[in-house]
């Protein structure tokens, strides 16, 4: 696949039920990085601890049990939410971006999904969502993977899918590198067995004369 067929746009026409989930989407995953970047900063300034990507993966359903209602959402995209406040510390810390703020509803609105979906003619299936009517302003590969979705809602209050593709080229490539690493390595050890060889053969034929 090339690489600039790797993200697939479309437009998305959900019927009622199915625009209401994406709404609950977008205010699911505004709710966890809030509340994840709430808790990550009282541990830092009250204890100097630090929340991690792995921390927040593992207090995710534990809060489902004191928030049902996060069991409605996509969640994947609660996952999304945790990886993006991550990277939003890590910005921070490499002096590349702000210190993170806390998100409020906005007119544009976006949340990130990945697991079952896939892609026909004229329709989208998205996690939580089932297959959805869509307009796509790229052409579909004909192969390859899909990674994700971008799910998003424009500012004229029309949705849209952004779909990611995992680049098989660069997959092949780095199988192509760790064959090579192999084989210098195999190469290395036949080379070093050779040149012991060599020496005792060396300090056997010495000590003989």
């Amino acid at each position: 696949m090339n690489r600039q067929n790797l993200c697939v746009k479309a437009q998305l026409f959900p019927n009622k039920e199915q625009k209401k989930d994406i709404e609950e989407n977008f205010r699911y995953s505004r709710d966890i990085y809030n509340h994840m970047l709430e808790r990550k900063t009282k541990m830092y300034y009250r204890r100097k601890e630090v929340l991690s990507y792995y921390d927040m993966l593992y207090l995710l359903p534990r809060m489902k049990k004191y928030y049902p209602d996060l069991r409605l959402a996509d969640s994947q995209a609660l996952i999304s939410a945790c990886y993006n406040l991550d990277e939003d510390f890590m910005k921070f810390f490499a002096h590349k971006g702000s210190y993170p703020q806390k998100k409020v509803k906005e007119e544009t609105e976006a949340y990130t999904t990945r697991g079952s979906i896939k892609i026909s003619d004229n329709q989208i299936r998205l996690p939580k969502l089932g297959w959805i009517s869509a307009d796509f302003m790229d052409t579909i590969p004909e192969e390859g993977r899909i990674n994700k979705a971008v799910v998003y809602r424009e500012e004229d209050g029309k949705y849209y899918a952004s779909v990611y593709y995992k680049n098989e080229t660069d997959k092949d490539t780095k199988a192509t590198n760790r064959n090579f690493i192999r084989k210098i390595k195999h190469y290395l050890t036949y080379v070093s067995l050779v040149l012991l060889m060599c020496l005792l053969l060396a300090i056997f034929l010495r000590a003989v004369h």
